[in-house]
């Protein structure tokens, strides 16, 4: 048995705990990241904020409203929500309610699309553990003259192994 890894009284478990949270939040983040980098997707977010935020200060001026109901306003419209309880009536304030719209109908179909790539990609780039091997087989057998023969055995005891499977 002194192949068994016996950590039962020397690690306690509020450390394996807070050891397992700390890899699942490291999962977590790393599946964050890969989900902004998908389609470019953080750079039509970064954008769209931009947007909203330049937005709600246009429409500030132009139509003489707070700057929070302006910002609010920008929100609602990029959203694609309308609540319609600020709606612009100059028409420069209607432009900018246009490029918002327009903004806010991009922003969900980027974000759509990303979602579906994000999962499609996802369950592609999981290689089982026969794709490893298999790849590092083909490897080696791109060097085959320089193979010896106990090498080229036990490539075929691992093809037989994967043929019986």
């Amino acid at each position: 048995m002194a192949d068994t890894l016996d950590l039962g009284s020397s690690v306690p478990d509020v450390q394996v705990q807070v050891l397992s949270s700390a890899a699942y939040s490291l999962r977590l983040v790393n599946r964050a990241k890969v989900f902004f980098d998908t389609n470019g997707f953080k750079y039509v977010l970064a954008l769209s904020c931009v947007l909203v935020a330049v937005g709600g200060i246009l429409i500030h001026f132009a139509e003489g409203m707070e700057l929070s109901d302006g910002l609010w306003w920008a929100f609602v419209t990029t959203t694609t929500v309308g609540y319609g309880d600020i709606s612009p009536s100059t028409g420069a304030g209607r432009a900018i309610a246009i490029v918002l719209m327009i903004t806010g109908i991009g922003l969900l179909g980027t974000l759509t699309s990303t979602i579906t790539s994000f999962f499609l990609n996802l369950k592609a780039e999981k290689p089982t553990h026969r794709d490893e091997v298999l790849g590092l087989v083909l490897s080696q057998l791109e060097d085959l003259e320089n193979l010896s023969n106990e090498d080229i055995d036990r490539i075929c005891e691992i093809l037989q192994t994967f043929k019986k499977e």
